[in-house]
């Protein structure tokens, strides 16, 4: 993530990729589980943020 240049730019390279790699694992360990959750409420008819945004 390029954002990270933005947020620490004074840091060493070692802390700006300690932060990147930070990132990925959160973002990685987040999504399957956010994926896992909206699929099991559209499959019991709940309402899910792409139903909400599209309007079905």
């Amino acid at each position: 993530m390029n954002i990270v240049d933005t947020w620490q730019g004074h840091a060493s390279v070692v802390v700006k990729i300690l932060i990147n790699l930070t990132l990925d694992a959160v973002l990685a360990f987040i999504w399957p589980i956010t994926w896992a959750i909206w699929l099991f409420k559209y499959m019991s008819g709940g309402e899910t943020p792409l139903t909400t945004v599209l309007g079905f």
